[in-house]
């Protein structure tokens, strides 16, 4: 079977008489919806639907109406389906499920748009294992007579065909929980008050009776949660917590030193209903090692006595001698000789003659010459001053004014 050039697979979930598959186009995974019939508004609401970014749901890359007049939907391909434990552990992981479903759900209520057919088909986890909700604002979208099935339709949705406001997801989450909780309860245990109201309420008959929106359920399940992860740290009353004892065989005895110590801090134990706690034990501390004392420890000292001036010896005899340089002494100038004759003296140049005094009046007064030289002038700035300048500061030398 193929549908506007997609090759027609396996059946998915969706709403009767609305019909899904997987499909296959050039290699390509999709997902296609189908009706048997649609109205003339069909593209204009898809067309309104396409331009609402939804990142947890999937995208929807293609659709319209087929040669007979079907309208069709194509969207990416959803994650990995949901798949719980069983017990306890089935339900906690649920409502961690459900508490991501809910804030998907109120952002996108946000955006005016709403599912009206949440099941637990439709939900399925991306590679991150975050939620991913199916078939966001089909109903709205196909206009369809819904028939009477077993799914978690509010009642307002199976009389309109589509859903009238939040109160008709909050209907169908509280009806997936009530589903998993009847399915996987431990026999004999009490449901936490807090999940109990949670499903009462959320699946009332009229929407006034319900929560207002997801954010006030998605309180009411965090709630929930808190009471159920207690729920399964404890122990019904008729349960024996005691180890059995098992017939194996003669058993070797264990040395204390190769028996496995577990930390108190960590160490979990199972506690009956209304019973103690009981009291934390205590690590046992290594045992100091033994100590030596005797002529044993004497014979050590000995030996590490001997040890040590042995190596102080070995040192003194093995340095290397000091090196002496030898520097030469200066060549001293040869005497003078007796008998040599002194060199004839210079003759005396003529005394010049002084030169004339000038008049008092044009000497200028001098000062007296200074024995130390002045100091070199700094022509570099410091980076203070620099910083003060590029600032647009006065100074920084803060020098003081001189005194008229």
């Amino acid at each position: 079977m193929v549908i506007q050039g997609y090759e027609i697979g396996d059946r998915i979930d969706a709403p009767p008489p609305l019909q899904g598959w997987r499909c296959t186009k050039e290699g390509e995974p999709w997902c296609i919806y189908a009706a048997p019939r649609g109205d003339a508004g069909f593209s204009e609401r898809l067309e309104r639907l396409r331009r609402v970014k939804l990142p947890w749901s999937p995208a929807i890359v293609d659709g319209g109406m087929t040669e007979e007049g079907r309208p069709y939907v194509v969207t990416e391909p959803a994650g990995t389906p949901v798949c719980l434990p069983g017990g306890w552990q089935g339900i906690a992981e649920m409502l961690r499920h459900a508490l991501n479903a809910a804030g998907a759900l109120s952002a996108a209520h946000e955006m005016g748009v709403c599912h009206g057919d949440l099941t637990l088909e439709s939900l399925s986890l991306d590679a991150r294992g975050e939620v991913r909700i199916a078939r966001l604002g089909f109903l709205a979208l196909f206009r369809v007579e819904l028939c009477e099935a077993h799914r978690p339709q509010a009642p307002e949705v199976l009389r309109r065909g589509y859903p009238t406001g939040p109160q008709a997801d909050v209907y169908s989450l509280a009806a997936i929980l009530d589903r998993i909780v009847r399915e996987r309860l431990p026999a004999g245990a009490v449901l936490p008050a807090p999940l109990a109201e949670l499903i009462t309420r959320g699946t009332a008959e009229h929407h006034e009776e319900r929560y207002t929106d997801m954010l006030e359920l998605f309180d009411r399940l965090r709630d929930a949660s808190t009471e159920v992860l207690a729920a399964q740290l404890v122990v019904p009353a008729d349960r024996d917590t005691a180890p059995v004892e098992r017939d194996d065989g003669p058993k070797t005895p264990r040395s204390p030193s190769s028996r496995a110590t577990v930390p108190a801090s960590i160490e979990i134990r199972a506690v009956r209903r209304g019973a103690a706690p009981p009291a934390p034990s205590v690590p046992e501390l290594p045992a100091p090692p033994p100590r030596v004392t005797g002529p044993v420890a004497v014979v050590a000292l000995g030996l590490a006595a001997l040890a040590l001036g042995t190596a102080a010896s070995l040192a003194v005899l093995l340095r290397p001698p000091p090196i002496v340089v030898q520097v030469p002494a200066p060549a001293s100038a040869p005497p003078p000789s007796a008998t040599a004759s002194p060199a004839p003296a210079e003759p005396l140049a003529p005394a010049e003659p002084p030169a004339p005094a000038e008049p008092a009046s044009a000497v200028a007064p001098t000062r007296p010459a200074s024995s130390r030289a002045p100091a070199p002038r700094r022509t570099t700035r410091t980076p203070t001053e620099e910083l003060c300048e590029s600032e647009g500061w006065y100074s920084c030398t803060m020098r003081r004014p001189a005194r008229r």
